[in-house]
């Protein structure tokens, strides 16, 4: 593979970083450094020489099982879910109780898909438990006002109503129905972890973490590919607790426009989303996610003084 391996080095292919280096620095930067690719492709060059052997580095331990290591606690769908051997499969969903007494801090968390062949991409949602109406004391106040929420959406973002989400279906190819479909619930609540292939856990910055609410019910929505044969799935997800609250509470949000209409034959619809953070944040992650349509992203802050600034630019998004 070395002839290949000069090729995609040096066409910038390998390693997959997508980030325009003009925006931004990144915890988790792929790229090669120009000494580096410039020592890789004189190797190739030269034929791949083997090195002194004396210099080989210890074979590398790549983790048994879970990539976080023991988790604290694993959860999993209740159910080995079949699937069809061939048709488009609706995204399904799949409620899964936690059990949980007390809210717990998740300083890493992993999903594994039970057949990583037919698992085209998985996100865990986390339902938090119904709160109970208390009842107005005598006397108080009926319209007190609501305290301004901390991220607000611009309008017209929302999935216009009956569309649940899902891949498009070719011509003449039906959805699953009857006793093979897990419906969209009408509640998901925010998404604590997910999985698509090569990208299946995160493990927090040191002084963070993540919540988890007591008496919560995790909701898998699973996204699956037919292969050509019947086969079956039961997808889980494990975590990691911290030791101690972190200094920093993670929230996580989705800036999405559910409402985007690609008219026939436009190769380059532009689609906009819009939220305004009403307090002070610092940005730890930002991940793109389009489908086989999706070519271009650029993420960029206005502050209120007008000043505007790129946060990410991902001038060739690939879906693959």
């Amino acid at each position: 593979w070395i002839k290949s391996i000069g090729t995609q080095v040096a066409k910038g292919a390998m390693p997959p970083w997508h980030a325009d280096p003009a925006y931004g620095e990144f915890l988790n930067d792929r790229r090669l450094s120009a000494a580096e690719k410039d020592t890789l492709l004189r190797w190739v060059n030269a034929g791949g020489p083997e090195g002194d052997p004396k210099d080989l580095p210890a074979p590398p331990k790549y983790a048994d099982g879970w990539a976080i290591g023991q988790p604290d606690v694993v959860f999993e769908m209740q159910e080995d879910y079949p699937l069809p051997a061939s048709g488009t499969i609706a995204y399904q969903y799949f409620e899964v109780p936690t059990t949980l007494t007390e809210d717990r801090w998740v300083q890493a968390v992993e999903v594994r898909p039970g057949n990583r062949a037919t698992v085209h991409h998985v996100i865990v949602y986390m339902r938090p438990p119904e709160a109970p109406a208390s009842a107005q004391p005598a006397g108080a106040p009926q319209n007190r006002p609501r305290p301004q929420p901390a991220i607000t959406f611009a309008d017209g973002m929302d999935i216009p109503a009956g569309q649940t989400g899902g891949p498009a279906l070719p011509d003449g190819q039906k959805r699953n129905a009857g006793p093979n479909d897990r419906p969209m619930p009408k509640q998901l609540g925010p998404s604590i972890g997910g999985y698509v292939p090569g990208n299946g856990y995160r493990v927090y910055q040191p002084g963070t973490a993540t919540k988890i609410l007591a008496g919560s019910t995790l909701i898998f929505q699973m996204h699956y590919t037919t292969t050509g044969k019947p086969a079956t799935d039961r997808t889980k997800i494990g975590l990691v607790f911290a030791k101690t609250p972190p200094t920093t509470p993670l929230v996580g949000a989705v800036l999405a426009n559910g409402g985007l209409h690609i008219a026939a034959g436009d190769a380059n619809a532009r689609v906009d989303a819009e939220m305004t953070l009403n307090r002070d944040f610092v940005l730890w992650s930002i991940l793109p996610h389009t489908h086989v349509r999706g070519k271009r992203w650029i993420y960029e802050e206005t502050f209120p003084d007008g000043r505007k600034q790129t946060l990410l630019s991902v001038p060739n998004y690939n879906f693959d």
